[in-house]
């Protein structure tokens, strides 16, 4: 879980200005740090998804002239990953179910203050587990990029054999083995390109290699080219 000095953005939508400072206030008196944005209307919540950086939107259900589908869509079209919580005097089980429905991920009464706590609590954890997800997917991205930018330009020849399959080889190696490009060697077999006498040999090596029972990273094999012939 997120630590308690965290601070949480957050956005409430309600038309009483008095019930959002109080929600405020129960939260801060719970040990969140929260800064809190309010809405009374959709041109509001509006601007304010557009303009501000937030982690939660806590919306007022208790009112037909705004519904909660409605708010969802400005959550999706406002490029921000976000929280959308349903609240309402008192819940019902067709609440419950619709508010799921409408993409909220939680429902709460608003005089359930101990409630309103976990659920904000967890979800702003939620949020922020996803974005620091999000953010090691780029930099796991950008740093494949950079690899695969490094071997591609290598002089030397560079495989990727995965169970014995080739999955990636830069030009140097294709050059080597005078393979027009990677969609002719892509789900070969390493075992294929290796002189028969020493196949055998080979598959005891990558044997051992996948159990970390190998005793030398490099061996000396005499291997062939499609046109049979022997490097």
């Amino acid at each position: 879980m997120e630590p308690e000095a965290k601070l949480i953005r957050l956005l409430i939508v309600d038309e009483d200005p008095h019930k959002a400072e109080k929600i405020t206030s129960a939260l801060r008196a719970s040990g969140m740090q929260v800064r809190a944005e309010y809405a009374d209307n959709e041109e509001d919540m509006s601007a304010s998804l557009e303009s501000k950086q937030l982690d939660l939107v806590l919306f007022s259900i208790d009112r037909d002239s705004f519904p909660l589908d409605q708010a969802q869509q400005l959550v999706n079209d406002c490029n921000q990953h976000l929280a959308l919580i349903a609240m309402t005097k008192q819940i019902t089980e067709e609440d419950r179910v619709n508010a799921i429905n409408e993409g909220a991920r939680d429902i709460i009464a608003t005089r359930n203050t101990q409630h309103l706590i976990q659920v904000i609590r967890r979800e702003a954890s939620n949020v922020s587990v996803w974005r620091r997800a999000m953010n090691l997917e780029i930099d796991l991205q950008e740093s494949e990029k950079r690899c695969q930018n490094l071997l591609a330009s290598s002089r030397d020849a560079v495989a990727y054999v995965h169970e014995g399959m080739h999955i990636f080889a830069n030009q140097s190696y294709l050059d080597f083995f005078e393979i027009g490009n990677f969609a002719e060697l892509e789900g070969t077999s390493i075992i294929d390109m290796v002189d028969p006498s020493q196949q055998k040999q080979l598959k005891t090596y990558l044997r051992h290699l996948g159990r970390n029972q190998h005793t030398s990273n490099e061996l000396e094999l005499h291997l062939t080219r499609p046109a049979g012939e022997t490097l």
